[in-house]
């Protein structure tokens, strides 16, 4: 919006710390207790959760316009239409490959690094993905 103040007008964005319900707090939680299952081999992953190609390169997308290295998972599940889990994969996927250095510092709120790309890594390079596809 805009805000004037004396004659003088300047742009204003005001931010709100909006907290999730209890019913999001539970689903994400049960998400990420899934995404472990899923990684540590404890339960087989369906079909909903195993990422493709085409979401791998959205998701890659995604992250290489976000500023500040910093990205929240609700906005890019919502745009990008794939589930909280996948997501987990998908930047486990490309951490192994190198294509980035990140850390979950909350299970919403990824922090990263764009790593340089000196050679050429097919998806199918990644153990994760291979595993994840072969299922």
């Amino acid at each position: 919006g805009i805000n004037e103040f004396r004659g003088a007008k300047k742009r204003q964005m005001i931010v709100r710390d909006i907290e999730l319900s209890n019913e999001q707090q539970c689903e994400i939680q049960s998400d990420v207790l899934l995404y472990e299952d899923i990684l540590n081999d404890r339960m087989l992953p369906s079909a909903l959760h195993v990422p493709n190609r085409d979401e791998c390169i959205n998701v890659f997308k995604y992250l290489k316009n976000a500023p500040d290295g910093v990205v929240y998972a609700l906005h890019i599940t919502d745009r990008l239409g794939i589930s909280y889990v996948k997501l987990r994969l998908i930047t486990d996927v490309f951490t192994e490959l190198g294509f980035i250095k990140g850390t979950w510092n909350t299970p919403l709120q990824f922090n990263f690094t764009l790593l340089p790309q000196t050679e050429k890594r097919p998806l199918e390079t990644s153990v994760l993905y291979n595993k994840l596809n072969v299922r």
